[in-house]
Order: structure tokens, then C-alpha cells, then sequence
């Protein structure tokens, strides 16, 4: 949490997704959700889970108004205008504050122009609890996951897939079923969950695989910006099953996600080091593999 103080005391600023109650995610998720759709603009986003947060209410002047002629009786005339006109200004500071301390809430996008970029930053699962299996997948000094690597290779072509298609329904049908992998449950239970939970479950999902792809090791085994797709994993996938079986693995599919990318970037080392004893030159393997030479250089 990020403390920002005020004339006043100090408010607490979320700098991820995890640092919200639950409430606060959801009213959250519902206000992404409807920037997306182009529903309400960046700052009303902002605004809204600024207001959420701090539990202020925005005031109008429709209330003032309201008790115009019982503020008049009360007051002596010029006490009572002199008492609006205080009013209005202490609404007009209020407001000029939460319009500066609103555009302090980036845990969740940052922007550049008119360009949103999404920041999707989970410590761990936000809805644990939906099914009996639960994943998991928690960042701290290590990460800590049960998702295996065939959940997460399917999950990340749903993800794709939802990304890419235009129909909505088919967008559902990729959703509940990216959900249903994840939860190892099915699609018939997962088409009954709140559209919100779903939409935060896409949004973590999200999160781990922006995880892999930023990470200073995994990251090479992801294709980078300006690739045909920048999604797709480099997988290599024949060498590292056989380096798993050799290390006493019999199901490979089934273990974390994160020993299978450890694997992945050991069997890339060991087919680098092969090749370049063999007489393979750095700036010939960073054309076939795409990796550039300053990252075949490092693993070598």
C-alpha cells in the first residue's frame, strides 16, 4: 500500500490487485469491466475506486437545495449565503482533491495518451474458494503453485483464443472453459459463477502468465513484441520432456508449471552449449532460435 498524506491525516493507496478487501475487487473488476466495454473513461474508473476506498460519496448541489428554505429559516439572510457560499467551496476543494488523488490510482492500468495499458498484479488467487479443487499460484520471494503445465498450456490458448474471436458467446464458451481447466470442475458449474468472478479469474489467469513472460529467466521462452505471436511459448517441448523423464519424471504433463519452465530453460542451456561445442556460432543460433545473442551469450 502506497500512504499519501493530506492536509488532514493520509489515505492508503492499493499499489496491486491483492492489497483490495474482497468488496473493493469486486466493485473493482466491475469498473474494469466496463472501461473495456468503453462504458465509462479511465478516470471515472479512477474516481470510482477512489470514492470505493475512501467511502466518500461525491455531494451535489441537489442537496443543498433541497433544504434551501429550511437553511433560510434558520439562518438570518446573509449568515445563510454566507454559509452556501462556504459550502459550495469546501465542495469545490473536495472535489479539486479527489481529482488529484484519483489519477494516484494506476494498480490497475497505466496510460499513456489515450493508450490503457492493463496491470494485472495478483499476489495470489482472489477466489479460492469457488470450487473443491483450488488453484493456487502465490508470488512472494518464490512462487508457490499447484498449476500444472498442461493447465497452464491450455488455459494460455483459451486465453488466446478469447482475445482473438468476436463472437460473444463463443468469448463465454472460452472463458468457462479456460475456468472449468483451471478449477478442474465443469463447464456446466462454471456457467452458474457471478459474471464478475469469471471476468477476475481471466484477469489472474492473466497475471501469472504476464508473470512468465517478464521474468528474467522464463521470459526467453516467450516470444517478445513484434513476433507473430507474442503469446506463444518457445517450447522445445521433445528435449525437456526427455530431460524430465531423465530426472525421474513419468507423467510430465503433471507437474507445477514452474519446474516445468525450469526444465525448459535447463534443456535450452544444454542444446545452446551442444551446439556451439560442436561448432555452431552465436550469431547462427540467434537465427534460428530467435533468441537474441546477448541472451544465447548468458545462458551459455
Amino acid at each position: 500500500m502506497r500512504t499519501i498524506q493530506l492536509n488532514k491525516g493520509f489515505i492508503m493507496i492499493p499499489e496491486n490487485w491483492s492489497e483490495l478487501t474482497r468488496s473493493q475487487m469486486k466493485f473493482a473488476l466491475g469498473k474494469l469491466a466496463q472501461l473495456f466495454n468503453n462504458e465509462i473513461t479511465p478516470f471515472e474508473f479512477q474516481l470510482a475506486v477512489l470514492c470505493k476506498i475512501t467511502g466518500y460519496r461525491l455531494k451535489t448541489d441537489s442537496r443543498l437545495k433541497r433544504h434551501a428554505a429550511w437553511l433560510f429559516f434558520l439562518f438570518r439572510r446573509n449568515a445563510y449565503w454566507k454559509y452556501r457560499r462556504k459550502r459550495i467551496q469546501e465542495k469545490k476543494n473536495i472535489t479539486f482533491n479527489l481529482i488529484r488523488l484519483a489519477e494516484q490510482i494506476d494498480f490497475a492500468f497505466s496510460l499513456e495518451g489515450l493508450k490503457i495499458t492493463p496491470k494485472y498484479l495478483f499476489t495470489q488467487n482472489p477466489f479460492p474458494k469457488l470450487f473443491k479443487h483450488r488453484p493456487e499460484f502465490s508470488v512472494g520471494l518464490t512462487v508457490n503453485t499447484n498449476i500444472t503445465a498442461k493447465q497452464f498450456s491450455e488455459c494460455l490458448d483459451l486465453v488466446i483464443a478469447y482475445r482473438t474471436v468476436g463472437d460473444k458467446q463463443a468469448k463465454f464458451a472460452y472463458l468457462d472453459k479456460l475456468i472449468a481447466t483451471l478449477y478442474k470442475t465443469s463447464e456446466k458449474k462454471v456457467a452458474m459463477l457471478d459474471p464478475i468472478a469469471k471476468f477476475g479469474i481471466l484477469c489472474w489467469f492473466t497475471s501469472i502468465v504476464s508473470f512468465f513472460k517478464d521474468h528474467p529467466v522464463f521470459g526467453i521462452l516467450f516470444s517478445r513484441e513484434g513476433d507473430n505471436d507474442e503469446d506463444k511459448i518457445r517450447l522445445g517441448l521433445t528435449e525437456t520432456i526427455l530431460y524430465l523423464k531423465k530426472e525421474g519424471y513419468t507423467d510430465t504433463a503433471e507437474i507445477p508449471i514452474d519446474e516445468f519452465f525450469t526444465a525448459q530453460v535447463k534443456a535450452l542451456k544444454d542444446s545452446l552449449s551442444k551446439a556451439i561445442a560442436a561448432g555452431a556460432t552465436v550469431d547462427k543460433l540467434a537465427a534460428q532460435t530467435g533468441l537474441s545473442m546477448s541472451i544465447i551469450n548468458r545462458l551459455t
